[in-house]
């Protein structure tokens, strides 16, 4: 799963919220003039809408926002108002209305030359197709994405661009070259802020290239299949801790139901189930339905293992409607298959068959011919960018201790020059 590492604005209405909102209502009525003040105050009450999650005035805010930012050429507030909405969507897995407002953004960023908010709405929609997935899609707007960022000489969004691409490897079960971009994302963001927002979702990633690897991924990153789990288990908890200390409630859950998955597969029935039920206690709250569905889904398979056909119904038919809902394309896979497994052990061999038939449709809709080619291409395409880009770093260490090893011969020389000839300074 990839987490966006922009902010997402989400809090619990309450009553200074409202009083907020009803001051600036109050301003944007007694303000009749045409002007730029006009526009920042109608974007103070969009946003507010947007903290208080009431989409229906959030959106007649950012239209009346855009129309006026429009009228007046002043496509900054234009552009913030598409690129918040799509925000706004995003956390909420509502990824075709997302996707909507950040091409929007993308288009007015560009009229006023911003390549800095260009590339951050590339890497947000690189997430947002990771989730889906659409994997050609996403690999396409990271490397838009890391060519601006390269250019403009910031690591630290390009280190997030990296997440989204490990994300994109670990899903195909690459989880080797996973760690690659991970590891390259951890020495950024930790240098950075040791204990940011961007380490705990690294270590979360982490956690789960190693627990989800096959035997054959595990050597190449140097363990083994049972070894594999302390490893998983220690970044998860990590990641947890950072978590918790920075109130990320979507992360928390996450590193939940991973340590669930590690707890599962351990045995400890307990611990596992205890994790799993606070994953869905968090994650059923928030707006993120992705991650809900995948909760509901991981404790569904929990059932599942131990032949607990009724409760493995019922959560993983909740995660197949969220996951139908919001077209979640992998998701939706997963609970489709797991309803038709359950169905055959309950000898109604209709449903079973109506399921998996669901499974292989929503599977050709992940991948087919054209789709793999494409997402081949692309994955070359980042690969030979970043092995040149890491050749060059690694050829600018190189002159630079080169340049440091001709200065000292010199130096040597001089001083053998010294004693030789007995000149010098006393």
């Amino acid at each position: 799963m990839s987490f966006l590492l922009g902010p997402i604005v989400g809090f619990a209405q309450t009553a200074e919220q409202q009083r907020h909102l009803d001051s600036l209502l109050v301003r944007n009525q007694s303000y009749n003039r045409i002007d730029s003040t006009k526009v920042k105050i109608l974007t103070d009450v969009y946003r507010q809408y947007m903290r208080i999650k009431d989409a229906d005035r959030m959106e007649d805010y950012v239209n009346r926002t855009i129309q006026l930012a429009q009228q007046l050429k002043l496509n900054t507030f234009s552009a913030m108002a598409y690129y918040r909405r799509g925000l706004f969507y995003h956390g909420r897995s509502d990824y075709i209305k997302a996707e909507a407002n950040y091409e929007h953004a993308i288009s007015e960023f560009d009229l006023v030359k911003n390549l800095d908010m260009i590339a951050g709405t590339y890497l947000n929609m690189g997430a947002m197709y990771a989730n889906i997935p659409d994997y050609a899609k996403s690999l396409e707007v990271n490397q838009k994405a890391i060519a601006i960022y390269d250019k403009l000489g910031n690591d630290l969004d390009m280190a997030s661009c990296y997440t989204n691409i490990s994300s994109i490897y670990q899903d195909l079960g690459k989880a080797s070259q996973s760690l690659v971009y991970l590891q390259m994302a951890l020495k950024v963001f930790a240098k950075d802020e040791p204990n940011g927002r961007g380490v705990a979702v690294v270590q979360n990633l982490i956690g789960a290239a190693y627990l989800d690897a096959p035997k054959d991924e595990l050597l190449k990153m140097g363990t083994t299949v049972k070894d594999r789990l302390q490893i998983a288990l220690s970044n998860f908890e990590k990641s947890l801790t950072i978590s918790e200390s920075l109130g990320e409630n979507g992360l928390i859950a996450s590193n939940k139901q991973q340590i669930g998955n590690v707890y599962n597969e351990l045995g400890n029935d307990d611990l596992a189930l205890k994790s799993y039920q606070k994953a869905i206690q968090i994650s059923k709250v928030g707006d993120d339905k992705n991650l809900y569905a995948d909760c509901l889904y991981a404790l569904g398979s929990f059932y599942l293992k131990r032949k607990d056909y009724e409760n493995a119904l019922v959560l993983y038919s909740n995660s197949y409607e969220i996951a139908k809902q919001n077209n979640l394309l992998e998701i939706k896979k997963q609970a489709a298959f797991g309803l038709s497994e359950i169905y055959e052990n309950l000898d109604r061999y209709d449903e079973s068959l109506a399921f998996y038939k669901e499974y292989i449709i929503v599977k050709d809709q992940i991948f087919n011919k054209d789709k793999e080619r494409e997402i081949t291409r692309r994955q070359m395409q980042i690969d030979f960018g970043f092995k040149e880009k890491d050749y060059q770093f690694k050829q600018k260490i190189t002159d630079v201790e080169l340049q440091k090893q001709v200065l000292l011969a010199k130096q040597q020389q001089q001083v053998t020059f010294f004693k030789t000839t007995g000149t010098g300074i006393k």
